[in-house]
């Protein structure tokens, strides 16, 4: 799945509503870093959580995991999901929801980005393994 940056930036966010929605999980001020304009970038997982869609994008080399952007920053270009993704649900609430949308390892396992990020060696393996170019 590849994706087109539109939206780098909250100043950029025309629409009153969903800007609000963003300052909620994203305090800051600029640009994101890591996020350039019309630049396509691999998804490497989809993530929702209270409502809010993620796309997890690699977009810093010397880091062994993917960034968090909103779904609303991006225009989609290729939607075909790659091989071997697989849907996992939240069940949690009186409405079943999706929760994630990646590769198996990360898609059953809620602490698996967390473990990326505490640099547990087994989970950059699989993340690297996994690790989508379309």
């Amino acid at each position: 799945m590849r994706v087109q940056c539109k939206i780098n930036s909250l100043s950029l966010v025309d629409n009153k509503s969903l800007l609000r929605r963003l300052k909620k999980t994203i305090h800051l001020e600029g640009d994101i870093c890591g996020l350039e304009i019309g630049h396509i970038y691999d998804v490497q997982a989809i993530e929702y959580h209270n409502e809010e869609g993620r796309f997890f994008i690699h977009t810093f080399e010397e880091d062994d995991y993917p960034q968090p952007y909103p779904i609303e920053f991006f225009k989609i270009i290729e939607d075909t999901i790659p091989s071997g993704w697989i849907i996992t649900f939240d069940t949690s609430s009186e409405q079943t929801t999706i929760k994630r949308i990646t590769f198996s390892e990360w898609a059953n396992d809620d602490y698996f980005y967390e473990k990326l990020i505490d640099d547990d060696e087994e989970s950059i393996n699989i993340y690297k393994k996994n690790l989508s170019t379309v």
